[in-house]
């Protein structure tokens, strides 16, 4: 997920003709020690509850919170405080903006940033459906007929060391982005658990199916696009689902 994110934003940049020498490069385990020059820093994926996600951060850092996911409920005063300052909080999901909310923290939905992904060129010749990281027992409900053309996989890859060298974090980059351009170039359907397969498909114009074994919080979003399946309406799944127009969502 973060590797996925890390590409939109990198893309956003370019967008807004922002010069690669411009661009500081952070650490995420030294976001809280940071002690160079004044940085913005758009907060897009967890921003609080996680190893290396405290607030406040640096003061040398100054936060944005576009897309921010937050897995905990509890604020401390300080946190409130800070978040606060940096209002409105754009919130990946309701769960985060609920806790928001219940702290009087102006904030509003703004769903995955990935969602901004561009759209793929349309005569692009599509033959593969991919299957990431699916419940075991939906297989049992994949037409028949599609055998041929499944590429059953997974988003897992294996990290060495905890936290990353950047020279691992480049390479993890890197096969990233080969994968969202296999995705890009070949995918004619994605079915998947996982919100960083999905969503980027999704926003490339690459029709998806959602099926999980537990629902999480973090889709609640999600469904403004999409169905959400799990294991108990697997048989109501409607396997040629149309694309997904996100025009609204990326203006």
């Amino acid at each position: 997920g973060d590797p996925v994110q890390s590409i939109i934003l990198e893309k956003i940049y370019d967008e807004m003709g922002i010069p690669e020498d411009e661009i500081n490069r952070i650490d995420l385990c030294e976001i809280n020690t940071y002690d160079g020059e004044y940085t913005l820093l758009p907060m897009a994926g967890v921003a609080l509850g996680v190893q290396f996600a405290t607030l406040p951060l640096s003061p040398k850092i100054i936060p944005v919170f576009i897309s921010a996911h937050f897995v905990i409920s509890e604020l401390s005063d300080v946190q409130v405080r800070y978040l606060q300052m940096y209002a409105p909080i754009g919130c990946r999901d309701e769960y985060s903006l609920n806790v928001m909310r219940r702290y009087n923290i102006p904030a509003y939905l703004s769903g995955c940033i990935t969602t901004l992904f561009p759209q793929r060129e349309a005569n692009v010749t599509v033959k593969k459906i991919y299957a990431i990281d699916i419940p075991e027992s939906l297989k049992a409900y994949i037409p028949a007929e599609w055998q041929d053309q499944m590429v059953y996989d997974t988003h897992l890859l294996p990290i060495e060391n905890s936290p990353m060298s950047r020279r691992d974090a480049e390479a993890f980059l890197n096969e990233t982005k080969d994968r969202l351009d296999l995705y890009k170039n070949t995918a004619k359907l994605m079915i998947s658990s996982r919100m960083h397969a999905l969503v980027p498909c999704m926003a490339m114009g690459i029709p998806v199916i959602a099926a999980f074994d537990n629902l999480s919080y973090r889709f609640s979003w999600l469904d403004r696009y999409i169905p959400l399946y799990t294991e108990d309406n697997f048989a109501q799944i409607d396997w040629n689902p149309d694309e997904v127009n996100l025009d609204n969502a990326k203006i």
